[in-house]
């Protein structure tokens, strides 16, 4: 018996595929152990992200790590206060910085994390660089 409008599923025998149950914005519902999978491979995506981005502000970065002198006007009173703190003297008692009262301390760790090197003050600038980037990357997407 076959009909007219040629529809397979007037065919004796012939399946027809069961629709997934969908929620109400359309996507398929899942199972407890599926959105475990789904929510684990969005973290591993997260992580690589996060990581290449990372690797790519820090290469971006190098060349303003390694420059053999002062870049811009900030780049040498940043040293200097790192140079300072060096030789024992105090943020905002020995030594003025403009910047707000975590900053200086934070020079020094990116100096003690440099090694004391002629670069080191410079760590933390590299460092703010990959976090903001990383950062950035986060809010965007917990945002769309």
């Amino acid at each position: 018996m076959s009909s007219a409008s040629g529809s397979s599923s007037d065919t004796p025998g012939a399946r027809v595929p069961k629709a997934e149950p969908r929620g109400t914005t359309g996507t398929p519902l899942l199972t407890p152990g599926q959105q475990r999978a789904a929510a684990a491979a969005d973290r591993r995506r997260w992580r690589i992200d996060a990581f290449v981005l990372g690797v790519a502000a820090l290469l971006l970065r190098l060349p303003m790590f390694f420059a053999p002198r002062a870049l811009v006007f900030d780049d040498g009173v940043f040293a200097s206060s790192a140079l300072a703190m060096r030789a024992g003297e105090l943020p905002f008692r020995d030594v003025f910085s403009s910047q707000g009262p975590l900053f200086p301390p934070l020079v020094f760790a990116g100096d003690l994390l440099g090694l004391r090197s002629l670069d080191a003050p410079r760590v933390l600038l590299v460092a703010a660089g990959v976090l903001v980037t990383v950062a950035t990357y986060a809010c965007a997407r917990h945002l769309t």
